[in-house]
């Protein structure tokens, strides 16, 4: 196999045995990178300091995804004001979210002969959010419903990512839980604390450290 070590110095093409003992003298493992090659491709790395960083890159990449769903809201002609303006104000808010809106009004059977008055309700509706989204050119009819698509407006959808990214960086915490181990500090014989040989991120650094000394008698 081709060796490359934990530099990153190609180290020519070894046997595994001596692949592996390398590997064992450092502490470290034995990762192979590319095994389509000829011959295979094998780094001595810290695997569990590359999960690590595969880790937090994933998260990273999650900065930048925001999921967004479709709010329906139903309505019917003969609504009363206080119900509209309970799903008005539904609606609104999950538009503000960045999340897309559809407004769906049902006939009855006898409701039908007050179509007019259900097509209204779309229209006003479509209006009292025309400052955060915009509407599809026509409503849709089919049978006994109307239904139009609200999408968010630019603006809108700016400032929802805004959001959601603030929201992200607050939430977000060390996890130094799956961070790669810290060997240990050691004590010279004069009982002061050594440098500790470290592999560890950034995040680990900063940890507070604890007295390896223990409490004083």
């Amino acid at each position: 196999m081709r060796l490359i070590g934990v530099d990153g110095e190609k180290l020519g093409i070894v046997p595994i045995e001596q692949a592996l003992a390398r590997a064992r003298e450092q502490e470290m493992d034995l990762v192979e990178v590319a095994p389509d090659a000829d011959p295979p491709v094998c780094r001595v790395l810290d695997y569990s300091k590359l999960q690590y960083e595969r880790q937090r890159k994933q998260k990273e990449a999650r900065k930048h995804h925001r999921h967004t769903d479709t709010k329906e809201v139903k309505l019917r002609p003969n609504i009363d004001e206080h119900d509209y303006q309970t799903k008005l104000r539904h609606l609104r808010d999950f538009l503000l979210k960045g999340h897309r809106g559809k407004i769906t009004l049902m006939f009855k059977g006898y409701q039908m002969r007050r179509y007019e008055v259900g097509a209204e309700l779309v229209r006003r509706m479509v209006k009292d959010v025309a400052d955060i989204a915009a509407s599809e050119p026509a409503p849709r009819t089919q049978s006994r419903t109307i239904s139009v698509l609200l999408n968010p407006t630019k603006e809108v959808l700016a400032e929802a990512e805004r959001h959601f990214q603030e929201l992200f960086h607050r939430k977000e915490e060390p996890d130094l839980k799956h961070a790669p181990k810290q060997v240990g500090a050691e004590v010279d014989g004069a009982g002061t604390q050594q440098e500790p040989v470290s592999q560890s991120s950034p995040l680990e650094a900063a940890a507070p450290q604890g007295d390896p000394q223990g409490p004083a008698a």
